[in-house]
């Protein structure tokens, strides 16, 4: 599976918003060496471009769950990320 089935897979999902990757958040999606800070404004898009990231992790590139750390700084994006399923 690569990056662009994962993201049509989830774009595809029953009640799902239409999904736009910026190309910003795209880089930030291929980044794949090393740890990786995200620092951008409100409303864009910080949370969910971390979730699509564990996700391609797991998914696209195999990394087990229990090796990531994600943080954040707000109660809300904290609940956003509690979401993604731990195996």
């Amino acid at each position: 599976m690569t990056l662009d089935d994962l993201i049509n897979i989830i774009a595809r999902m029953p009640g799902r918003r239409p999904m736009t990757i910026t190309s910003a958040q795209r880089n930030v999606l291929d980044v794949m060496s090393g740890p990786l800070w995200v620092i951008a404004g409100p409303g864009s898009g910080k949370t969910e471009v971390l979730v699509l990231r564990c996700l391609r992790l797991m998914y696209v590139d195999r990394v087990n769950p229990r090796s990531m750390l994600v943080t954040t700084f707000t109660e809300k994006a904290a609940r956003s990320l509690h979401a993604v399923p731990a195996f």
